[in-house]
Order: C-alpha cells, then structure tokens, then sequence
C-alpha cells in the first residue's frame, strides 16, 4: 500500500507482533511505504517546491528512503535513520555527507520504517541489466507481496555503476535551461563497495520509479570520501548481501 500526502505528517508506528509467554517479541515491516511528491510531476513539470520538513523524521532508527531535496538542489538518501545529501557545488563537484537535516525539505521523498530484514545472498554476480528480475524473484521466493511498493537494500560489491546527483535542473527535461552551472554531477564506476537502499514497484512509473524502470534506487560508496547519489544501473559482484523487509 503506498499512502502519498501533500502535507507533513509521521510515518506510522511499527507493527508489534508479539508471540506471548514470555517470547521476544517479533518486529515486522507493516506494508507502508509514504511518499511526498511524485517523479512526474517534480522532473518533468517543474513543480519542485518543498513537501516535507526532513527533520520530521530525523531519530528513527529503521527509517529508510530515497529523494530530492526541494529545488533539485540534491539528492537525499536515508539508512537506518541516517540523512545522507548530495549536493553538487559552483565548480562542479560532488558532496556528500550525514546531516542532522535541520530545516531541509525534499520535494520527493519515499520513506519506509523496516524494523527486520531478511539476508539474501547473492551467489552468483547480478549484471545490471538483470537486476530488476533479481529482487522481484528473490522477493517473490521470501514471501514479499511483489504486487505493492516495498523496500530493499544491498551491502557489498557493486558492479557497472552510473550514478547522478541533480543540480538545481532536472538533465532530462526538454524544457530545462542550458545553464551549464545546473549540470548535474554525473560518474560511472566498474567495481565499488557500498550500500544501495530503494524501492521497487511494479506499477510506480512516472510515480515512484522513472519510467521503464520498476525501481528507484540510491547508492552510498563506502570509501575515504564516501558519495552518495541516484542510480542509473548497477549489478551485484557474488558475495553481496540483499536485504528484503521481513513481513
């Protein structure tokens, strides 16, 4: 179920399952995933202002997201309650960095709070053009109901990664200025260690997911000067770890 406002609001609390007796209790992802904004309508018709205060959701512990802040100034990427943004400066460079978000908006932003993850490994090396089918099966085999929105991650190697941080423009949009100071940052990597968080949706193009496209995905490269930004395409080196809500 995707809930989408318009307005500021929380994420609902976790869903408490409990075995009794004593037992410790059992955590579950309750299905939600909430969305301020959609794709469309902020990349194609500019309609980029800010939706929801970042710091609303600032301390929880099993918040993950993926987004941009308002005005394309960036992209926002959120693990385990950590607020990671992007920004491209005046010369051209990449940031990116924790933040506490303070006053920061997003004009798009998806969030879902997962308490337990279920650990894939993943065999065999995923090539980028068979990543899509590679959650979606996985999900279908760990019981995710793959019909609905819902959130994973990845830790380890990366393979044939492009990613982009935008820059105040959206690159795609026909009717877009040419004012080369809103070129967003732009790098492609053969091999990388990392972490990706997303979400993928069957039926979210245009909403949640770039069309032909059935996720929206981030990347954190773990390295001296970590970087964050938007995923063009990635795979999977054998030995990464996928992760899928438990339900």
């Amino acid at each position: 179920m995707v809930i989408r406002r318009l307005t500021l609001g929380f994420l609902s609390a976790l869903l408490l399952l409990g075995c009794g007796g004593g037992n410790r209790a059992r955590l579950a992802w309750d299905g939600r995933v909430e969305q301020w904004g959609a794709l469309r309508e902020v990349l194609r018709e500019g309609k980029d202002e800010g939706r929801v205060v970042l710091s609303e959701h600032a301390g929880r512990t099993h918040l993950y997201g993926v987004g941009a802040l308002a005005g394309l100034a960036g992209e926002v990427t959120v693990l385990g309650g950590e607020f990671w943004i992007a920004r491209v400066d005046a010369e051209g460079r990449l940031s990116s960095a924790p933040i506490d978000p303070g006053d920061e908006q997003a004009t798009l932003l998806a969030l879902a709070e997962v308490p337990r993850w279920i650990e894939v490994a993943v065999e065999d090396a995923v090539p980028a053009g068979g990543l899509e089918e590679f959650i979606h099966a996985r999900a279908a085999e760990a019981g995710v109901p793959t019909e609905r929105p819902f959130p994973f991650r990845v830790e380890g190697g990366l393979l044939a990664l492009d990613f982009h941080v935008i820059n105040t423009a959206c690159p795609w949009n026909p009717a877009r200025s040419s004012d080369t100071a809103s070129e967003p940052f732009f790098a492609s990597l053969a091999a990388a260690r990392g972490k990706l968080v997303g979400f993928f949706a069957s039926n979210g193009e245009g909403t949640l997911t770039h069309h032909g496209s059935r996720l929206h995905t981030h990347v954190l490269i773990e390295d001296e000067e970590p970087r964050s930004g938007h995923v063009d395409k990635v795979g999977l080196a054998a030995g990464a770890k996928l992760y899928l809500p438990a339900t």
